[in-house]
């Protein structure tokens, strides 16, 4: 499988595995991330030191802006 694939293969897709990440609760993430489509690198995972910092702020939608 050519790099790119995989990368896009261990990259968040879906609001369950963000929140399971960072120990969300799972009902919140999906009334804010369920809507749009959202695709989190795991370079970009790494970045983050936790919720709300300015990478997450980046990539993760905001009830603010609904």
């Amino acid at each position: 499988m050519e790099e790119w694939r995989q990368v896009l293969a261990r990259s968040i897709v879906k609001p369950k595995d963000l929140a399971e990440r960072f120990g969300l609760d799972e009902k919140e993430v999906e009334a804010i991330v369920g809507p749009y489509p959202v695709r989190i690198t795991p370079t970009v995972l790494e970045t983050i030191k936790s919720p709300g910092d300015a990478i997450w702020k980046q990539v993760v939608p905001d009830m603010a802006e609904l």
